[in-house]
């Protein structure tokens, strides 16, 4: 039978890990975000992407969440098809973010 020191020990190791694990994630989420920023941002505004990529541009280039994203694409009725960076500032210009989607390719 284990001591009540060596519980918490094994609850603390555990929590550590865990913590590690996200902050580990976490950076690599900013590495990945940042190499796609500069990969968008060397795009000129007429290219055109599939309709997934359009989202990541989107998600990377202003911030918006998964979920925001999620809800403009179902309440604007939002066909899923290729759009070009430009149909995407026109379809987008007064939603969360758009200002940095303008600002990128003005």
């Amino acid at each position: 039978m284990k001591k009540l020191n060596e519980y918490f020990y094994d609850k603390t190791e555990i929590v550590l890990v865990a913590l590690l694990v996200i902050f580990l994630a976490y950076i690599g989420l900013m590495v990945f975000e940042s190499a796609n920023k500069e990969l968008f941002s060397n795009m000129p505004i007429d290219t055109v992407l599939t309709f997934d990529k359009c989202i990541e541009l989107y998600r990377v280039m202003t911030g918006a969440c998964a979920f925001g994203v999620k809800n403009f694409i179902e309440t604007h009725n939002i066909e899923h098809k290729d759009y070009s960076i430009a149909e995407i500032i026109e379809k987008t210009k007064v939603e969360y973010g758009s200002e940095r989607l303008v600002f990128n390719y003005a």
